[in-house]
């Protein structure tokens, strides 16, 4: 009781105190401002570890996303509703062209994003056309169109499609699929921290 009424007599004297400077010809400052709290920016608030509102760089971010190929509006890739897709912002850890169509984004956004290859997988190279001779497939060469994993010497896994067989080789292309192909995203930002 005793709580009440000094938050009571305190709001009363606050509003004296604002109008006594009224009828004294002084600046008054407005009443939300003596007894409401501040409002803050988002920035503010992030600041202060609230909740985020708009993707930057560096933030961890979770998405929901589609991705087709542009030319022919192909689907090749999505996450699912109970698995969106999480990453660091600006990490390197996204293509070029995702990663600029997230930035900026704010929570809850939907959007759809088109880049060219050099933002995406890069062009093809025909230099990562290699070949590869039988001991190499333990002397039973692949058939053409088969599609092989590889592991580089740090044991990182590329793909790889058969693309030609002759006498005692094959030749093997090692661009990713989508290399040369413009995508098209359509992504939501579920996420930001």
């Amino acid at each position: 009781m005793k709580k009440e009424m000094l938050l009571c007599l305190s709001v009363m004297a606050l509003f004296a105190a604002g109008c006594s400077a009224e009828d004294k010809g002084a600046e008054k400052a407005p009443l939300k401002e003596l007894i409401a709290p501040k409002y803050e920016s988002t920035a503010e608030q992030a600041s202060k570890g609230e909740k985020k509102m708009i993707a930057k760089k560096g933030d961890k971010v979770k998405v929901q996303y589609e991705g087709s190929t542009t030319a022919d509006g192909k689907v090749f890739d999505k996450s699912r509703p109970d698995n969106p897709l999480e990453f660091t912002l600006g990490a390197g850890q996204m293509i070029k062209g995702f990663d600029k169509a997230v930035e900026g984004m704010k929570l809850n956004e939907e959007k759809t994003a088109s880049f060219s290859c050099e933002e995406g997988y890069g062009k093809r190279d025909e230099k990562m056309i290699l070949k590869f001779k039988k001991e190499f497939f333990n002397g039973k060469l692949p058939a053409k169109g088969d599609e092989l994993t590889l592991q580089d010497q740090s044991g990182y896994p590329h793909k790889a499609v058969v693309v030609d067989v002759s006498g005692e080789e094959a030749s093997l292309d090692l661009n990713h699929f989508l290399a040369g192909k413009d995508l098209t995203f359509k992504i939501k930002l579920v996420s930001i921290e």
